[in-house]
């Protein structure tokens, strides 16, 4: 076959698988008005697995929320219980330069499983200066009218009795908690998980790609990398353009002929062709 042939094969192949690599990657959205997705997140359903970081997955509801589920292992004091409880954010902002999410509601009891899990494991952390220390009492004996300084934990009351928190830095003698029991000490917890009224934010060290934002660029995992799930920057404004780099190698020869291999290579892609 003619080199000039295979060029010319060579060069459209590559344009059009190229053009599908790039579009595995491309923002996703649950709605329209919804959080952008890109990497390190990736959507379920509708992205490559390369398209984002290992635990970064979202997926769409029915609502088109946009849902983060996270397991958490549970602690090691805590007996018969070797299996992660999964946890699922409804997620309202993602702030790629200062990698934080905001959420605005926890789906199911939360605080019922606080006491067991391993916060820590999580590759997202409660921010800084949204955190507080509370313990929590079953007041099952005293009016709700009388719940001053306490405040329900709707997901773990009835309507016989209220389980409530109070700030951990408060004096307890000044509360009414004669005829409460404590339940258990919850520490560095925002106000948001116990009652699902007020948003709060996660952040996340790694990847570490926030320099990429800050510098008008878009991060990705490395394909040629030695380093397990490491990342680069890369320039958003030229993605979707390749440059082809086309190398011509002679083999060996066969009698009167020599054999040659072309290259067609780009920072994404390769293809060869040996030919006589």
């Amino acid at each position: 076959m003619a080199p000039q042939l295979i060029y010319l094969i060579f060069l459209s192949l590559f344009a059009v698988l190229g053009s599908i690599a790039q579009n595995e990657c491309q923002v996703k959205n649950c709605t329209q008005y919804g959080p952008a997705i890109r990497f390190p997140f990736s959507l379920k359903d509708r992205h490559q697995q390369h398209c984002g970081y290992p635990g970064f997955e979202l997926r769409c509801t029915q609502n088109n929320d946009t849902v983060l589920e996270l397991p958490f292992p549970v602690k090691a004091s805590v007996k018969d219980s070797n299996f992660p409880f999964s946890v699922q954010f409804s997620i309202q902002e993602i702030d790629y330069k200062n990698q934080l999410i905001e959420i605005s509601q926890v789906f199911g009891c939360f605080p019922r499983l606080l006491p067991i899990l391993n916060l820590s494991a999580s590759p997202f952390q409660f921010l800084d200066y949204y955190i507080i220390n509370s313990t929590l009492f079953n007041c099952s004996k005293i009016k709700r009218d009388n719940l001053e300084y306490m405040i329900p934990v709707p997901c773990l009351s009835s309507k016989d009795y209220d389980v409530c928190r109070v700030w951990s830095d408060d004096f307890l003698y000044e509360l009414s908690l004669q005829s409460c029991s404590k339940m258990f000490d919850v520490q560095s917890i925002p106000q948001g998980v116990f009652d699902n009224l007020s948003s709060f934010r996660l952040e996340w060290s790694r990847p570490s790609c926030g320099h990429c934002e800050s510098n008008g660029k878009h991060c990705r995992l490395k394909n040629d990398s030695s380093i397990l799930h490491d990342t680069e920057c890369y320039s958003s404004k030229t993605e979707g353009n390749f440059t082809y780099i086309f190398r011509f190698t002679d083999l060996e020869r066969e009698g009167d002929s020599i054999r040659k291999k072309i290259e067609l290579c780009s920072n994404q892609l390769t293809f060869s062709y040996i030919f006589a």
